[in-house]
């Protein structure tokens, strides 16, 4: 009997060798071959194989689906700070912040949160501006470009609480109380640095 199986492997791995593979196809049938391989843990190792090769395939393409947002969860800035000082930073930036930019980051308020304070940086390439940190409560350090505009009107229009800031590379959330926004914004990576003045 065992023989007749044997042969009948041979045959399908000539005819099927992307299919079965060596050692595969007899081990679950208990006959002196399939004990003589040695392959009672392993009955279905290229199956198996595939079944990983596909798995990882449709991770992959969900990742690179998911890659356009990926920055929006993976490089989160969060963190809490008191209205009233937002505003106050967010007016003293204001003052650089060019009504007709060349460029249209230059009509963008750079906002970064690190080591328990976050600060705001405006640039015209005429005039810059960038306020001493203020103490908040960060709870994942970043940075992000928002609209100068929008996000002061923003800040005035919340309810004299807490303000909770999170965002990407590409959108802020902005939350008080009840009240939430979403703002589009741009990668602060873009935003022109101010130049070190000589002492």
């Amino acid at each position: 009997m065992w023989i007749t199986c044997l042969f009948i492997h041979r045959v399908i791995n000539r005819l099927f060798p992307q299919i079965t593979g060596p050692k595969t196809l007899i081990h679950i049938i208990h006959t002196p071959y399939y004990y003589y391989y040695k392959q009672i843990n392993q009955p279905r190792a290229w199956a198996k194989n595939f079944v990983d090769k596909k798995l990882s395939t449709t991770l992959l393409k969900k990742h690179q689906c998911f890659v356009k947002f990926g920055r929006e969860f993976f490089n989160q800035m969060n963190f809490s700070c008191n209205r009233n000082r937002l505003i106050e930073l967010i007016n003293i930036s204001l003052k650089a912040v060019s009504a007709k930019p060349s460029i249209p980051i230059l009509s963008n308020l750079y906002l970064e949160a690190s080591d328990g304070y976050f600060k705001i940086i405006a640039n015209d390439l005429e005039m810059a501006v960038e306020t001493a940190p203020v103490e908040c409560l960060v709870i994942e350090p970043g940075k992000i470009c928002l609209d100068a505009k929008l996000f002061s009107e923003i800040a005035r229009s919340l309810p004299d609480e807490k303000v909770l800031i999170q965002s990407g590379e590409y959108s802020a959330v902005i939350k008080s109380g009840r009240t939430e926004f979403t703002l589009n914004g741009l990668p602060a990576d873009d935003f022109p640095k101010i130049p070190e003045v000589e002492k």
